[in-house]
């Protein structure tokens, strides 16, 4: 009986250290993914004098790697918007909501570090013909 509980308390130990030691590991990092953050204004490019804020749907697709995942979010109220990001370089694009729902933005690439920051501006052109008639123009 005595080898038996020997034994048990063994395996008791052995689970013990296998416990602590995997906890520690994910407390160091070791198997987490490593995120970075991108912060960013959405905007109207028609105005030369002030950008017109806008509401749009941006989405970070993987330049390599797992190019079929992409995350996607929606500007707020004041244009901004924010994406977490594993480590990687990413195409931002967006579409408009509102106004001028549809309209593209020019497409940004960006970089993401491990636990860095992004600051990056994503410019919209409003869908419909190229250059807007003159205002005294006559039909």
């Amino acid at each position: 009986m005595t080898t038996m509980r020997l034994m048990s308390r063994k395996r008791w130990l052995a689970a013990l250290v296998v416990v602590t030691v995997a906890g520690g590991l994910m407390s160091c990092g070791v198997g987490a993914q490593v995120t970075g953050h991108v912060s960013g204004y959405a905007y109207m490019q028609a105005s030369v004098i002030k950008p017109t804020p806008v509401e749009a749907q941006v989405v970070a697709t993987p330049v390599s790697g797992d190019t079929d995942k992409s995350y996607s979010t929606t500007s707020a109220g004041d244009e901004s918007f924010n994406f977490d990001l594993p480590a990687g370089t990413y195409q931002l694009t967006g579409t408009l909501i509102r106004p001028n729902k549809g309209g593209q933005a020019t497409p940004v690439e960006v970089t993401v570090e491990a636990d860095g920051v992004v600051d990056v501006e994503l410019g919209f052109f409003a869908p419909g013909p190229a250059s807007p008639l003159p205002i005294n123009s006559q039909p």
